[in-house]
């Protein structure tokens, strides 16, 4: 720093007075609320590094935040700042011009920035720290009162936010002088007295004031927990300063250099240890198996990485064992008198809960040694009697005959792999055997496979059953076990499933087999002489379990019943019903219905009988309230179940085996979807049902059959062909070109049938899956073509008439006529006899089911097309003819023409044409030496009728082309005859109009002119 030199304290408070009256050049920044408190200290200046306080409570973001020097240099440094403790900070001294912030925070964080070309003085200097909003956060200024006329723009800092200014004033020459590391704020630093000499120490390492807390995390053990080694909690430091670590030691000295403090007995001291590289509180090596209770006072002493320590008491508590409690423990202490012989085994030894994860080695105990914890009270001289063979306690070799029946008290040490022990006293009790008892046997009804189910079995006297039989059996005694079948009888079960018995109810399990029985020994040692064990079985049925021995026997009825009924439902080929890619099946197509009983591991139990087993289907679509017919689920022959809307349950007569109730032959006689449900109304009393119904997937029809409904018959056409017959146009023939209708409306019935060829009545058709529309024909005809009139085959439009819903038919009609195209080679008439056949794939639904025309019965449907066979009209090639006409040019001319058929060798007049109208015909008349005079008139005269007459035109009607007065030649040519009467007349390949000349006055006799091909 530069040199400082003294002033006198009236000058300095002069230029005090001058600063606070002198114009300030800039505004002190805002002062953010959250930030309040935070303070610069500078700590060093030949090292150039500074730090700045942050007290408790105070989070602090250093993002944008901004240290400004109002100094020589002007330097300034911006947010965000690193961070770093101690010699990570890469500190390198001397006059380098780093430049360090350090902040602490409570929980031990220090945050840092290096800035190059940072430099300090101890002159005139104000730095001024801003968040990353511009607020003000601190305002430090220095100076000594000699130089202190300098500029500094911020003392407005002073006046407007006292409580965030830091301002230093020199007492002379103060160099190399700089503020205590880490302990001060602005507070402190405002007294000069506070500042010591400038030592250059690393960054953040006087950072540590050493741990000023320890903690303890469990001060209280139990009695029987106090024994060597056991832990009774972890030690840990407080200090603040980060990935700091701490060494913990029982503390025996009072030294006053140390932080904290403790009591200055350390007695209790010895009894506890804190083992080496440990935070663990331990009860020391050595110590005898337990701790007296009471509370015992130590002192732990903690020092961290720098030697710096503190010191605390603290209080042990040892409480009491609980009243009753034993560390160890025996599994039997009761024996007959007539068991208690030499070598015999009585009970086991074992760690109790107070011992528990102890591994101890038992012996008779005969000293009084009160080395040892617990204690053996009074006589025990009958240790003579018994001994210890690896844990288990048994009557002594030389024992003659047996024990008397008395009590007998027995002092036993454990030892545990740490050489501490612990005694304790047992009573043996020898009893008698009573004259006469018996069992009274209790066990509940449960669901097969669901775990072991605990047995009770009670002594009580033979003549009064209130009266526990506690002098005979009051011990472990050895009994027999053993079950039988009531329902089922052993004759009848499919498995003779074992009894699965076990000591306890999580135990290992040993089978029983029905009529052999298995000896186990039983624990009677109760008040009440009774005794328990656990059974589990997997199987089903009403059972007899009896517990026996040499002298009496109990027996027990109990119910062992399914945990749910199911269903299963399969197809021919083994997949289930309503499955995965098996939703669709056939209507009346047979399959395999099962239903059986299953236990909680989802096994079927074979044993099932059946109570009273009751079924329901429900028809979810269609439903009955719309309209729908009932469906029958067809079982077991002739047995049926009537579908319904909702459950409703029918009672069923089944037989059941291993597999359950089964029948291949099931069915539902019509279409829809299903739901199956079951359940056992009565087993034994249960009512056992299903989790869930069985969906049956959807049944649809087996294949359509059509009826010809037009002559009344409801046959199949399978059996009665379809012949129908069509109707002339022309009277008795049709002309080729003309459309041919039928003679009376073909109408059909589309039904849907079954599996078993019934008709299923819950088919609705829907008239947009099937080709209704339009229906497309295949002629097999061989001879319905006239020279090259081909015959065109209409896409008939079959119109439903009749879909009423729930009656499984649909009624149509073909409403569509059939027509030849006309060609220019005549040809001799023919009668039309027709071969159609409709196409299958246009009488197909949705799901592909369509028409079979030899039924189903056991096969799949074959689809196919229907025939249909049509006789009856004669077709004849024509036209219309007419013939030149010549007359006086004073007379109206009448032209002649006539309806013509080809009858196979030339054309001839149809006098069967009495239907061909003419009154339409019209004519294009034009002189034949100039064309371009068309002011000619055809006039049509229907006085008498628009229609020929036997192929004619009557003499008082026909076509006319009045007199004109003059010579002339005419062409005349008829305009819009029917295309079935039109000609090749020019044989050019086309059809024609007819066309003739008319003269006036132009003509030699009966001349008239004669046209190609005219016959």
């Amino acid at each position: 720093m530069n040199v400082v030199v003294n002033f006198r304290l009236n000058f300095i408070l002069l230029v005090f007075l001058i600063l606070c009256f002198k114009s300030y050049a800039a505004t002190c920044p805002t002062p953010p609320v959250t930030q309040t408190g935070v303070s610069i200290n500078e700590t060093n200046n030949a090292e150039n590094w500074i730090e700045f306080y942050i007290p408790a409570g105070v989070t602090v973001d250093f993002d944008g935040w901004t240290l400004d020097q109002n100094s020589s240099g002007n330097n300034s440094a911006n947010g965000p700042f690193s961070i770093c403790s101690g010699s990570s900070c890469q500190f390198s001294g001397g006059s380098s011009g780093i430049f360090v912030i350090y902040g602490n925070v409570p929980s031990g964080v220090t945050y840092g920035l290096t800035n190059t070309g940072y430099a300090l003085h101890n002159t005139i200097q104000e730095i001024l720290m801003t968040d990353g909003d511009g607020k003000l956060v601190h305002y430090l200024n220095y100076k000594n009162n000699i130089n202190n006329t300098g500029s500094f723009e911020y003392l407005s800092c002073i006046d407007d936010y006292p409580d965030l200014v830091t301002e230093i004033d020199f007492n002379g020459n103060q160099k190399g002088h700089c503020t205590e590391v880490d302990g001060l704020k602005q507070e402190g630093n405002n007294d000069y007295d506070n500042w010591t000499s400038c030592e250059g120490s690393t960054p953040g390492t006087s950072n540590d004031l050493g741990p000023t807390d320890i903690l303890l995390s469990n001060d209280t053990i139990i009695e029987y927990q106090a024994y060597a080694n056991a832990n009774i909690g972890e030690l840990s430091a407080v200090d603040i300063e980060i990935n700091d670590a701490h060494t913990f030691e029982i503390f025996w000295e009072d030294a006053n250099t140390d932080g904290g403090s403790c009591a200055l007995d350390f007695q209790d001291n010895s009894f506890f240890q804190i083992p080496s590289g440990s935070n663990d509180l331990q009860i020391v090596s050595g110590q005898y198996l337990t701790l007296e209770p009471r509370d015992y006072s130590i002192c732990v002493k903690a020092t961290d990485l720098d030697n710096n320590t503190y010191r605390k008491n603290f209080t042990i508590t040892v409480t009491p064992e609980p009243e009753n409690s034993n560390f160890f423990d025996l599994t039997n202490n009761i024996i007959l008198n007539t068991l208690a012989i030499a070598d015999a085994s009585i009970g086991s030894f074992y760690p109790a809960d107070l011992g528990t994860g102890l591994s101890l080695n038992y012996v008779i105990f005969n000293e009084d040694d009160n080395t040892h914890a617990g204690l053996c009270p009074g006589d025990i001289s009958d240790n003579q009697y018994f001994y210890i063979d690896n844990g288990e306690l048994k009557v002594q070799s030389w024992v003659s005959s047996s024990l008397g029946a008395r009590d007998y008290n027995i002092c036993v040490k454990a030892t545990d792999e740490n050489g501490i022990s612990y005694r304790e006293l047992f009573t043996i009790s020898v009893t008698e055997l009573a004259t006469s008892c018996t069992f009274i046997v209790t066990a509940p009804d449960f669901i097969a496979a669901s775990g072991q189910q605990e047995i009770t079995v009670q002594a009580v006297e033979s003549d009064d059953n209130t009266q526990a039989c506690t002098s005979s059996y009051s011990g472990t005694e050895t009994v027999t076990i053993d079950f039988s079948y009531v329902t089922p009888d052993l004759n009848n079960v499919s498995v003779n499933e074992s009894l699965l018995y076990s000591a306890t109810s999580d135990g290992a399990t040993t089978p029983i087999t029905s009529g052999d029985g298995l000896s186990v020994s039983l624990d009677f040692s109760a008040s009440d002489a009774t005794a328990s064990f656990y059974i589990g079985y997997e199987d089903v049925g009403k059972l007899s379990l009896s517990v026996s021995d040499a002298n009496t026997v109990g027996t027990v009825e109990f119910i062992v019943y399914p945990l749910r009924l199911a269903i299963s439902l399969t197809d021919s080929d083994g997949q289930a019903l309503g499955g995965l890619g098996n939703f669709t099946h056939i209507a009346g197509q047979p399959f395999d219905f099962n239903l059986y009983a299953i236990n909680a591991k989802e096994a079927i139990t074979q044993n099932y009988r059946g109570g009273e087993p009751q079924l329901a289907s429900i028809m979810a679509v269609p439903t009955i309230a719309a309209g729908a017919n009932a469906v029958e689920l067809n079982y077991d022959g002739t047995n049926t179940v009537t579908s319904a809307d909702s459950i409703s349950w029918q009672g069923v007569s089944l037989s059941f085996d291993e597999t359950g109730y089964t029948f291949s032959g099931a069915s539902y006689n019509n279409v829809g979807v299903f739901e199956l449900f079951a359940r056992d109304f009565n087993y034994f009393g249960y009512t056992i049902a299903m989790n869930k119904p069985v969906s049956t997937g959807r049944f649809i029809p087996a294949y359509f059959s059509i009826s010809d409904l037009t002559a009344n018959s409801t046959d199949d056409l399978s059996t009665t062909p379809v012949e129908l017959s069509l109707q002339n146009t022309s009277g008795s023939f049709s002309y080729v070109g003309q459309d041919i209708d039928f003679s009376s409306t073909p109408t059909f019935q589309f039904q849907a049938r079954t599996y078993t060829n019934q008709l299923a009545t819950n088919y609705v058709f829907d008239m947009n899956t099937f080709a209704f529309d339009e229906q497309g024909y295949v002629n097999n005809s061989t001879t319905s073509d006239i020279g090259d009139s081909v015959l065109v085959l209409p896409t008939q439009v079959m119109m439903v008439t009749d879909a009423t819903a729930f009656d499984g038919f649909v009624e149509f009609v073909l409403n569509n006529t059939f027509s030849y195209t006309k060609g220019v080679d005549p040809s001799a008439p023919i009668s039309m006899q027709l071969d159609l056949d409709f196409a299958a794939s246009d009488l197909q639904d949705g799901d592909g089911v369509g028409y079979d025309s030899n039924g189903i019965n056991s096969d799949d449907a074959v689809f196919e097309g229907y025939q249909i066979d049509i006789s009856g009209v004669e077709v004849r090639y024509g036209r219309v003819a007419i013939d030149n006409a010549f007359g006086p040019n004073d007379v109206n001319l009448r032209l002649n023409v006539t309806t013509e058929y080809y009858d196979g060798t030339r054309f001839i007049q149809n006098t069967d044409d009495s239907t061909t109208d003419f009154s339409s015909f019209l004519a294009d008349i034009y002189n034949e030496d100039d064309t371009t005079n068309t002011d000619f008139t055809l006039r049509v005269d229907s006085s008498d009728g628009n229609s020929f007459t036997n192929g004619s035109i009557l003499v008082t009607d026909g076509l006319f082309v009045d007199a004109l007065g003059q010579d002339i030649s005419l062409r005349l040519q008829l305009n819009n005859v029917p295309n079935h009467l039109l000609f090749d007349w020019s044989e050019d390949g086309s059809l024609e109009q007819p066309s003739a000349t008319i003269l006036f006055g132009r003509f030699k006799g009966n001349d008239r002119i004669i046209y190609k091909r005219e016959r």
